[in-house]
């Protein structure tokens, strides 16, 4: 599905819930939950921005493969959006517990979600990190007591594939 002809709210998609963020291959991935995030047009490609804080065992991940999947899960996985942002990926195979299935996607060796109804295929084009000195209003740095700055990731949308839950 070409990103462009998506008519769905990604606001609404993201808030209150989150997604699920993928990063690894089919022999060895980690899933975390997401509540920040954009969607838009940057150098002529449809892009989905990423923040993941330095301390997600998905960083590693990420790093590696350069790639992502962002899976929306139906109304009603509130508890597996949950579990998948309080439990480490380093201690807890976050798969296996919340009984979610990985699938190969159709563009890149991170697996989408076999149970989200909608997965988007990112490849990464740029990333950076927050920085502090960039911050014009400081009311944002309360978010941050540790100063532990996400890592951002500008990812091309390769594909978008609806996934017809619990096919």
């Amino acid at each position: 599905m070409d990103p462009r002809n998506f008519n769905e709210n990604v606001f609404s998609m993201l808030h209150p819930q989150g997604a699920l963020l993928v990063a690894g291959d089919l022999k060895q991935a980690n899933v975390m939950t997401i509540s920040w995030g954009q969607v838009g047009i940057m150098w002529h490609k449809s892009i989905f921005i990423i923040y993941v804080r330095p301390n997600r065992h998905t960083l590693t991940f990420i790093q590696k493969n350069l790639e992502f999947t962002i899976n929306i899960m139906p109304i009603g996985s509130e508890e597996i959006l949950k579990f998948c942002g309080t439990h480490s990926g380093k201690d807890t195979d976050k798969f296996q517990a919340c009984k979610l299935t990985k699938i190969a996607s159709q563009k890149i060796k991170t697996p989408s979600i076999k149970e989200a109804l909608v997965s988007f295929e990112c490849r990464v084009l740029y990333q950076d990190r927050i920085k502090i000195e960039n911050f014009i209003n400081q009311t944002c740095l309360g978010l941050y007591p540790k100063q532990d700055f996400h890592h951002v990731f500008w990812g091309e949308i390769l594909e978008m594939v609806k996934i017809k839950y619990g096919t």
